[in-house]
This record gives structure tokens, sequence and C-alpha cells, in this order.
């Protein structure tokens, strides 16, 4: 094995250990199905390493075999720019209710009003007064902070907490 060929393994083995925790690349982790390249429902790792190799050459944008910090920063950016594009039709396919393709600032408050920041309004006016005081917003604030703290920490131990 010439040295090439070992920086590319060796980085290989680096890359996939590298998606098992960094958050840039843990997005890029291969599907079971397209791993599995023989398609007979079983990967093997050869299979899952050639997976991995060919999500690193997607990242290495100038091909010389290496991930740079700026490399793996683009990616994670291309990733939240595809998911902010796809949640930004859905919310605009779920709320747009003249089917204008746009979103009003009626239709914004139509939805608050009746959807999750209803609920959510509902829920800290702890008195049922339809106003909330400062202590209710302080109140709903860390509840909100705890619960959703409780999920972290549940999926950082390795429970679903649902």
């Amino acid at each position: 094995m010439n040295t090439a060929d070992m920086t590319r393994a060796l980085l290989a083995g680096l890359v996939a250990g590298l998606m098992l925790t960094s958050p840039a690349l843990a997005q890029e982790r291969p599907a079971f199905e397209a791993a599995d390249a023989d398609g007979d429902g079983q990967v093997t790792a050869e299979e899952l390493q050639a997976a991995r190799a060919a999500r690193v050459a997607g990242i290495d944008a100038d091909g010389d075999g290496f991930l740079t910090a700026d490399e793996i920063a683009a990616a994670g950016r291309d990733r939240a720019a595809e998911r902010a594009d796809r949640r930004a039709n859905a919310m605009v396919a779920r709320l747009d209710a003249d089917g204008d393709g746009r979103l009003s600032a009626a239709e914004l408050a139509d939805a608050r009003a009746g959807g999750q920041q209803g609920r959510r309004f509902a829920q800290a006016d702890a008195n049922g007064d339809g106003v909330l005081t400062i202590e209710e917003y302080d109140a709903a604030r860390e509840a909100g902070h705890e619960r959703r703290q409780d999920r972290r920490e549940g999926r950082r131990d390795g429970r679903q907490n649902r």
C-alpha cells in the first residue's frame, strides 16, 4: 500500500468515526438502503465503508482526499439550507388559506391564534383570564426550557422521550 492509499484509508477511518460524533457530519451518515449496494437487505462492513467514502468524496470539494473545516462547514450549511427550504415550503403549503403561494399577515395571525401558538398562550395563561402576566410568562418559559432539556438528556442517554 503506498502513502496515498494509506492516507486515504486513514482519512476514511477518521471520517467514519467523525460521522458518529460530529453534528456537521452526523446528517451525512448514509441511509441503510444507500449503503446496501447490492440490495440484499444486509450491509457489510465493506458496503458501509464504500458509502461513507462516497459521502466524504461529496464533501471534499477540491478532491484532494482531505476534508478541511471549510468543506465540512459548507456541507453543514448546504444541509441546513435544504432543510430550511423544505420547512418554508411546508409552512406555506400548510398555512396559505387562499392558495396564492404567499402568507399574508392575516393568514399568519389566523394560524397563530388557532395553532400551536394559541395553545401555548392558553397553557401559559395559568388563570385563564386571556392575558399573560410577567409571572405566567416566566413560568411558561421555564417549563419550556425544562421540557427541551429533558428531551436533550433523554436523547443523550439513549432513551426515547415521547
